[in-house]
């Protein structure tokens, strides 16, 4: 990962800061991103398909 815009060590604490309590998903937090991208894949329509 690249965060750019940073200029200072201090600035770097604080925006890898959130990380700290990080935990993995669930598997039923899994579950449920999987059940909305597919909701999303079903009702995207790609512009080139379209008649």
């Amino acid at each position: 990962m690249v965060l750019s815009g940073m200029s200072t060590p201090e600035q770097a604490q604080d925006n890898t800061s959130y990380m700290k309590e990080f935990r993995p998903l669930s598997e039923e937090e899994k579950a449920l991103l999987e059940q909305a991208a597919d909701v999303i894949r079903r009702n995207m329509a790609i512009g080139c398909t379209i008649i």
